[in-house]
């Protein structure tokens, strides 16, 4: 805010504890630009997730979408995946977040829209660098972004990151894992993968912020282990419904379980689908019949 005095400003800072009423001096004509630029306060390292303020021309579809920190050729910049205002967007104020390859801008606005390409693929269009795979790259230093406090992107971000070669698979792996734990409710079984009682499964009792009590079935005692400590475990057997992608609200039965995916059959749908586990989730035995698919 602007002060229009000298002591305006002291009776001001009177009323605010952290500042000193007496250290109050006038911007010289040279520093007034300056004092009104903030510093982001947040540095990145390569591959780190951030989130997009939204300020900036053109940036303000991108608020709080998440993208991706790397380094290419000793500069840091940011992939995200774009939003583009198309006759199709059923939203025009904020389109939906979707991979535009080049031949699909072609598709879409002529094939005169790339002003631009390179033999590795990337290209240009008005004016912004994309991908081969159509992932929007820009300058870390020319975006304003923060570091978000859940530190990892949504189930569709994810989904659509996976054809970003950029994004280490393990990266990749353990927002899907993160995901999954902040899924964890109540009556969920679960394993322990980390600390004194890694290893144990049991069912979730209560849940806290930032704890579970889980009832160990081989120990019939309760233990309390951190919710980063423990993911879904399923068993071959269990009945699950799919909550993400093509066959999301189809019902299954669990035959197959490899690290983070698991295979969902149902012999009467003719569904046999591979996915990861944090896209399905238990089905309460009292109400399955009322859920059954016809």
């Amino acid at each position: 805010m602007e002060i229009n005095s000298e002591s305006d400003a002291r009776t001001f800072a009177l009323s605010i504890v952290e500042l000193n009423p007496n250290a109050i001096r006038l911007v010289p004509a040279e520093e007034l630009l300056s004092v009104l630029y903030i510093k982001n306060p947040f540095s990145f390292d390569d591959r780190n997730w951030a989130k997009l303020t939204g300020r900036g021309t053109g940036w303000s579809v991108y608020r709080d979408d998440i993208g991706m920190v790397v380094t290419q050729n000793g500069v840091k910049t940011m992939v995200v995946i774009p939003r583009i205002k198309t006759s199709e967007s059923i939203d025009m104020l904020r389109p939906q977040q979707s991979l535009f390859p080049a031949h699909v801008l072609k598709s879409l606005f002529g094939n005169d829209c790339i002003s631009s390409s390179s033999t590795d693929g990337s290209f240009t269009f008005k004016g912004r660098r994309f991908t081969k795979e159509g992932f929007l790259q820009h300058n870390l230093s020319e975006v304003d972004v923060y570091r978000p406090a859940d530190d990892h992107p949504t189930e569709l971000e994810l989904e659509i990151f996976k054809e970003c070669p950029m994004i280490d698979a393990k990266i990749l792996n353990d927002a899907v894992s993160r995901l999954a734990r902040i899924k964890i409710k109540l009556n969920d079984r679960v394993v322990v993968v980390e600390g004194d009682f890694k290893g144990l499964v049991g069912t979730v009792v209560e849940r806290g912020d930032n704890e579970v009590a889980v009832d160990v079935e081989t120990q019939d005692q309760i233990e309390r282990v951190n919710l980063s400590a423990v993911r879904v475990a399923f068993r071959l057997g269990d009945q699950v419904q799919i909550n993400q992608g093509p066959h999301s609200g189809r019902i299954g039965w669990i035959v197959d379980v490899q690290d983070l995916a698991v295979t969902v059959i149902n012999v009467e749908l003719g569904l046999e689908v591979i996915t990861n586990f944090s896209y399905v989730h238990f089905i309460e035995k009292d109400s399955t019949d009322n859920r059954q698919e016809e």
